[in-house]
């Protein structure tokens, strides 16, 4: 079977990424990383652009962008002693269009463009990026595509279908 191990970790903070790292390792009694799943994110207060303090830019700026860096950094040497492992980073639909919340859309877009760097630098390596509009976690906003349909199936709703798929949000 798989085994999965998670670990609470700030993902800004290059000590603990470090650790986490390093702690997974022990876990699993090995010195090889297969996976890095890239998700860690978080959003601005929702405030105009001119109310955000320099320290809630640097809070988003410093977990979606810094955070993509250093947890590719600490796993991409093993990966390629190895010779093998995937990165897969989690952009975001706000990166690609700029739509709202300007650290956010700014880091996201900046985090996206790190990641194609990399896809360029490690060619051999299998590293993928995806843009998930909908997102499904504990603090989602229940009125969004994943809960909405989660929540339907469960009280017996019908399962509303949109569009045809080619839109952008």
């Amino acid at each position: 079977g798989v085994r999965v191990s998670t670990f609470l970790t700030d993902v800004s903070d290059e000590e603990q990424v470090v650790a986490f790292r390093d702690a997974v390792a022990s876990a699993h009694a090995t010195k090889h990383v297969d996976l890095l799943f890239n998700n860690a994110g978080i959003g601005a207060p929702a405030v105009s652009l001119e109310e955000i303090t320099f320290e809630q830019w640097q809070a988003v700026v410093q977990t979606n962008l810094t955070g993509a860096f250093l947890c590719i950094q600490a796993v991409l040497p093993p990966m390629l002693a190895q010779g093998r492992g995937s990165i897969i980073g989690i952009g975001s639909v706000n990166g690609l269009t700029g739509l709202g919340e300007e650290p956010y859309s700014a880091a996201k877009a900046a985090g996206d463009q790190f990641v194609r760097a990399y896809m360029q630098t490690y060619r051999d390596m299998d590293i993928a990026m995806t843009h998930c509009a909908n997102n499904y976690g504990r603090f989602q906003f229940p009125e969004k595509l994943v809960p909405l349909m989660i929540t339907n199936v469960l009280r017996g709703k019908k399962v509303p279908v949109y569009g045809d798929g080619l839109q952008l949000r």
